[in-house]
C-alpha cells in the first residue's frame, strides 16, 4: 500500500469518526428529547385523570345515603 493510499485511509477513518460522533450526539439529544415528551405525556394525562376525578366527586350531592 502506498503513502497516498495510508494518507486517505487515515482521512477516511477521520471522517468517519467524526460522522459517528454526530450521530451519537443527535441521537443523545432525541432520546433526551423524547423523554421528557413522555414525562410531559405523563404528567398531562394524570391532571386530566384528576380533574375527571374531581367533575365526577362534584357531581354528586351527598343524599346517596338517603331513599324515600
Amino acid at each position: 500500500m502506498g503513502k497516498k493510499a495510508k494518507e486517505h485511509r487515515k482521512k477516511v477513518a477521520a471522517r468517519n469518526q467524526q460522522i459517528k460522533a454526530a450521530q451519537n450526539a443527535y441521537q443523545k439529544m432525541m432520546n433526551e428529547q423524547m423523554q421528557k415528551y413522555l414525562a410531559d405525556l405523563r404528567e398531562n394525562a394524570l391532571k386530566q385523570q384528576e380533574q375527571e376525578g374531581d367533575v365526577q366527586n362534584s357531581g354528586t350531592t351527598g343524599f346517596s345515603g338517603i331513599q324515600g
